[in-house]
């Protein structure tokens, strides 16, 4: 399989369309080739140009698609002669292939050369014709023409499809389920619930994923509405756990103002792994909002504001949601938590500018009996800004009392504050030895001694 898809890449790579290179005796002659290829290597160039050099001339077009399709109807065709047959015809296929295609469908060893063809056919009738074919398949070429309808969204088939829900083979059944989500619509939302009604267990959860995924489709599809009651429904205690995680997951997402009472209701519950899918969700889906939201809410339980902060710290991207972090960073550490403290120190990091200092530094001095120095001063040395953070750090090391400001140097230094050389030179001459040594360590490494005044 891997090494088709490779050479379909390869083919659809070469489908973009040149002066035509070829006549039809050319044409004839390089689908010949391909009758009784067993070279992987040669039939792929042969596909290749075959493709490319006829793409200027719809009527050579017509002609290859002819031969590839005689090529497919003769018993003498090799497998891999068959292969590249199906790939050429992902590209140039039609109306006129579109028979010999349908009867490959039911066939076990062909079914998926036939899919894979008729994948992005520009054909109304190609729905019909997948329906037709899923009407004699079984096991595997079953599975194979299932997937192309739901790939195909081939909303016109829904009750071929809806025939499979049923399928004594397991297989079947998924994939008849996943081709009805993919579909989304609500005619194809039906079957899907019917069948689930007597499901339990691992196939019960099975379809109630199919139904999440109709969800995004049908919410991609902008029937809101319907997704947010089908998420509600899903999420009901007595549905399984990674079920209900993605149903708040799905609803938290959906657009609209809804997804703030969501969150809210689910942190006052106690299911915390329930409450971190939507904490998730929520930042990927409303990045800034998601901050606001959090900053709004300060006293989450820690475990939470733990999660929402670390994940928020990791998905900020722009300045928008950079700020929005860091107002909720300082509104939830207020809490005096450690634990929180730690992962907002750990989001300033990632995210913090000069107006970060003083919420780190008090950090630094520790909370209930752990010290949060060694991360604190990881975080200044880290701490975005540039020279204004620099000239923060210098402020606040010129204010502190003797300790505090042999940290700062030590930060200082590891942050190459080269604009900082003047005041570690006046702390350099202060009368404490063990600070006048400290400074004068971080001056040699902020700024080399031939560049000191004399």
């Amino acid at each position: 399989m891997k090494r088709f898809l490779r050479v379909a890449a390869l083919v659809l790579a070469a489908s973009a369309p040149i002066a035509s290179a070829m006549d039809p005796a050319e044409v004839d002659k390089a689908v010949a080739a391909l009758a009784g290829s067993t070279s992987d290597k040669d039939a792929t160039a042969a596909v290749v140009r075959v493709v490319r050099e006829t793409g200027g001339d719809p009527k050579l077009r017509a002609h290859l698609e002819e031969k590839l399709v005689g090529l497919l109807e003769a018993d003498a065709t090799t497998y891999e002669g068959r292969v590249r047959a199906c790939q050429a015809l992902w590209v140039v296929g039609g109306e006129r292939a579109l028979g010999v295609l349908e009867r490959m469908l039911a066939d076990e060893r062909d079914s998926h050369l036939a899919c894979y063809a008729i994948g992005r056919l520009p054909s109304a009738h190609a729905g019909q014709a997948l329906a037709r074919g899923l009407g004699l398949a079984k096991g595997r070429a079953a599975v194979n023409i299932l997937n192309t309808l739901g790939s195909r969204a081939e909303a016109g088939q829904v009750d071929a499809i809806a025939k499979r829900v049923r399928d004594p083979d397991e297989a079947v059944v998924d994939a008849a389920l996943a081709a009805l989500a993919k579909i989304g619509t609500q005619a194809a939302y039906g079957p899907i619930v019917q069948v689930r009604a007597g499901m339990k267990g691992d196939a019960r959860r099975r379809a109630d994923l199919a139904l999440m995924e109709w969800a995004e489709r049908a919410t991609a599809m902008g029937n809101v509405d319907s997704a947010r009651k089908l998420y509600a429904v899903l999420m009901r205690p007595e549905n399984d756990a990674l079920v209900r995680r993605g149903a708040v997951a799905g609803l938290v997402a959906l657009p609209g103002p809804e997804w703030q009472k969501v969150l809210a209701d689910v942190m006052q519950g106690n299911e915390p792994e329930l409450a971190k899918s939507a904490i998730a969700a929520a930042i990927r889906a409303h990045r800034a909002g998601a901050a606001e939201w959090l900053g709004g809410h300060p006293n989450l339980p820690a475990e939470l504001a733990v999660a929402f902060v670390e994940g928020y710290g990791q998905a900020a991207r722009t300045d928008q949601e950079k700020a929005a972090g860091r107002s909720a960073a300082r509104a939830v550490g207020a809490s005096g938590d450690t634990a929180v403290r730690l992962a907002v120190i750990g989001l300033l990091a990632r995210i913090g500018d000069e107006s970060d200092v003083p919420q780190i530094l008090g950090y630094m001095d520790g909370t209930a009996g752990v010290d949060l120095a060694p991360p604190g001063r990881a975080a200044l040395v880290a701490l975005g800004g540039g020279a204004k953070t620099d000239a923060a750090l210098v402020a606040a090391m010129e204010a502190a009392p003797p300790a505090r400001r042999v940290a700062l140097f030590k930060v200082l230094a590891d942050r190459f504050a080269t604009s900082a050389a003047p005041a570690l030179l006046r702390q350099a001459m202060a009368a404490e030895p063990e600070v006048a040594q400290a400074a004068a360590e971080a001056l040699g490494a902020v700024e080399p001694p031939a560049d000191l005044p004399a």
